[in-house]
């Protein structure tokens, strides 16, 4: 059985591990939004326009696909004529919502790592009674609060899936002038699922794929136990002496 000392210590690796991904994917969402890096294959196309689009950033060149599949190619064709014909806005309509969680999220993902650093040195340094607080309590609050994150940014994401039915509803949410002139899209086979995969694969991203977030949540109440036994000064059942 794993004594509480290496759960701890677990737990902080991976917290670490977490963090330093996911603040590298907000970090690749920056340069996405501020125009470092362009889209080229049409799957990511359809993200961009949906949740980073810009004017500033110039027309897109959309790649053509590789794959010998039909349907891959039926969707090249499909976002290559709405990137040259559609009427797109300044930025998307959801542009200014993508700016505030990458804003946050880098804040939080980036306390998030430094605290769960601390709570290592923490474990390392056996910290007891009051001092075990200022090593604790920060990895407490900042885990709570990518937990409540998490939840509230993907119900908002998730939101967008009511708001998409297929190409000309998915146009109009992201703004664009013209959307009606897509309609008949609407009857190829991809209609159904390919617009609404877009906000779906945010969701299911900020909910950290579900698993990730209960593994979390769980990590959060572990590390409540070890602060409380460090509190009260016991090394016999925490250090596992």
């Amino acid at each position: 059985m794993v004594d509480k000392f290496k759960r701890g210590v677990i737990i902080s690796v991976w917290s670490i591990v977490q963090a330093s991904f996911h603040l590298l994917w907000v970090i690749f969402a920056f340069l996405f939004r501020t125009c470092n890096i362009q889209p080229k294959q049409y799957w990511l196309i359809l993200i961009y326009f949906t949740y980073f689009y810009s004017k500033r950033c110039g027309k897109i060149v959309v790649e053509s696909s590789s794959a010998p599949f039909c349907l891959h190619e039926d969707l090249y064709t499909i976002v290559k004529n709405i990137n040259e014909g559609a009427k797109f806005p300044e930025e998307s309509q959801n542009a200014a919502r993508t700016d505030f969680y990458i804003f946050v999220y880098m804040i939080a993902d980036s306390l998030w790592l430094v605290t769960s650093l601390f709570m290592l040195v923490g474990l390392y340094l056996k910290v007891k009674r009051l001092t075990s607080i200022c090593f604790y309590a920060p990895f407490l609050l900042s885990t709570a609060t990518i937990i409540l994150l998490d939840v509230v940014a993907s119900v908002h994401y998730g939101l967008d899936i009511h708001l998409v039915h297929d190409y000309t509803t998915w146009l109009k949410f992201i703004g664009v002038e013209n959307y009606k002139k897509f309609s008949s899209y609407n009857k190829h086979v991809t209609a159904k699922y390919i617009p609404v995969m877009t906000p779906v694969l945010l969701c299911i991203f900020f909910a950290k794929c579900l698993v990730f977030w209960i593994i979390n949540v769980v990590n959060f109440y572990k590390v409540i136990n070890l602060a409380i036994l460090a509190y009260i000064d016991e090394p016999a059942n925490y250090y596992g002496m």
